[in-house]
């Protein structure tokens, strides 16, 4: 299992019940890019999808951690995203401003603005391709 794959199961843990836009939200990542961290976790029947619409919008798609999942759970302490969006967070509000300026030009210095990004330590992308990858923070 991939760091990132493990972030987003210890970020559905933390609700009864998420939909994959507000899973995103809380990973501060997009849609598209969690689609195969999602796959493998269903695969692996570490999480299920469901479909809800008790909130009067009509359905949506939930994702909820099964059992199995929270037993894998049990020992895993805080992963490197984490521990980096803890520490963004905490930032004032003009050095997060700097900060996500900083970065966007870094970025694009590297030519990497136009690459389909893919969550921070996952393995590869979708389409094959390698990422680097990093262990979870003790």
């Amino acid at each position: 299992m991939t760091v990132a794959q493990l972030f987003a199961l210890k970020t559905l843990a933390d609700a009864p019940a998420l939909s994959v836009s507000e899973l995103a939200r809380r990973t501060c990542t997009h849609q598209s890019t969690l689609a195969s961290v999602l796959a493998f976790l269903v695969s692996s029947q570490l999480v299920t999808r469901g479909v809800s619409n008790t909130d009067g919008a009509g359905a949506r798609t939930e994702l909820t951690v099964t059992t199995r999942g929270r037993a894998l759970l049990a020992d895993v302490t805080a992963t490197a995203q984490e521990r980096l969006i803890e520490c963004i967070e905490q930032l004032p509000s003009t050095e997060r401003h700097v900060f996500a300026s900083s970065l966007r030009s870094i970025v694009a210095g590297m030519l990497l603005d136009e690459e389909r990004p893919v969550m921070f330590f996952e393995e590869e992308a979708s389409d094959g391709e390698q990422k680097r990858t990093g262990p979870a923070f003790s």
